[in-house]
């Protein structure tokens, strides 16, 4: 599966040199893993073309019936990555469906990796879903399986920590939180685990009020992002630091920096994120007594709302969640 010269992708480094690899590679075993890690850097900046690629592997898989361990890590390495480009979307019935099938075929074959990535990947989901006791659990599931791991999942062991984090601060728990960022940073202290954790921090400093030290982190974290092309992230940091600037009553700094939220998240469809940012400019707008745009900007989000509280599409997570936890009961 490749992706046209004309694209995005061919002004991407990375992605041209997975492209090369991929050309060349002799086998499907060579080939596979390459197209997976291609989608998963795709994803950062296009996640419509991520799951192209991704369809497009699990096509071979079948179509070659492969059907060895190897090649169900892969279906595993697939689901998660689904999974995951489903979440971005704030398609959280889809983002479960394909995180559940990757853990099912990863703990029937006994994949270590798979199940930690899909455990993971299931207490971020319900994180955003507001279920502590389930964002809870899954994360300390993966923690225990990275932990077994060893050293070199040490990054992945930080980012769970940084969701256990993510979860007590969520849940008004800021003591908890802050011993999970620090054991995020006690794992692995390289550069690219730290600004993430560092930029997790800030949420809780924004959260307590403390600006001076959040506005640094944030922006530290926009200057990793934009070279790693994290339109997810970028989208998230710039919509934050809207807010601590309408906080401090700089609106037109604020307006600015949230239309740079909203590019972000509309490059990869994020509904989720829409709302925020278009009701936090709506906010704005009403402060600067602007109240023709705050309309416009409170009707948006409230269609990005409605989509996001599809019932039918909450109705299927339900049924989804009560399926697995009845089939684990057996």
């Amino acid at each position: 599966m490749l992706l046209s010269s004309s694209s995005l992708y061919a002004q991407d480094s990375i992605a041209r040199a997975l492209q090369l690899k991929i050309e060349n590679a002799a086998t499907d075993s060579i080939k596979i893993p390459l197209q997976i890690a291609l989608a998963g850097h795709t994803r950062e900046f296009d996640v419509k073309g991520a799951k192209t690629i991704l369809e497009g592997v699990l096509q071979q898989i079948e179509k070659n019936e492969h059907s060895s361990t190897y090649y169900l890590k892969q279906k595993t390495a697939v689901y998660n990555t689904l999974g995951e480009s489903a979440q971005d979307q704030s398609d959280i019935a889809n983002a479960l469906h394909y995180y559940l099938k990757a853990l099912n075929i990863a703990e029937e074959i006994v994949d270590s990796v798979g199940m930690g990535i899909a455990y993971y990947n299931l207490g971020y989901l319900y994180y955003g879903k507001n279920d502590e006791n389930k964002a809870k659990y899954y994360s300390r599931k993966a923690i225990k399986i990275r932990q077994a791991l060893g050293e070199e999942y040490s990054y992945d062991l930080a980012m769970t920590f940084n969701v256990l984090a993510l979860g007590f601060q969520e849940f008004k728990q800021p003591d908890s939180a802050l011993y999970y960022f620090e054991k995020a940073k006690e794992v692995n202290q390289s550069a690219r685990a730290l600004i993430v954790t560092n930029s997790n921090m800030a949420f809780l400093y924004t959260g307590q009020k403390k600006y001076d030290k959040a506005i640094p982190l944030f922006k530290e974290s926009i200057k990793v992002a934009r070279t790693q092309k994290e339109y997810k992230t970028l989208s998230s940091h710039y919509q934050n630091l809207g807010y601590i600037y309408r906080q401090l009553k700089e609106y037109d700094k604020a307006i600015m920096l949230t239309d740079s939220a909203i590019f972000y998240a509309q490059a990869i469809g994020n509904k989720k994120q829409l709302e925020n940012e278009y009701y936090s400019r709506h906010t704005i707008y009403k402060l600067k007594g602007n109240y023709k745009r705050a309309y416009e900007d409170y009707k948006l989000s409230k269609t990005y709302l409605d989509s996001i509280h599809n019932v039918e599409e909450l109705n299927r997570f339900t049924e989804l969640d009560l399926k697995y936890q009845f089939e684990q009961e057996k």
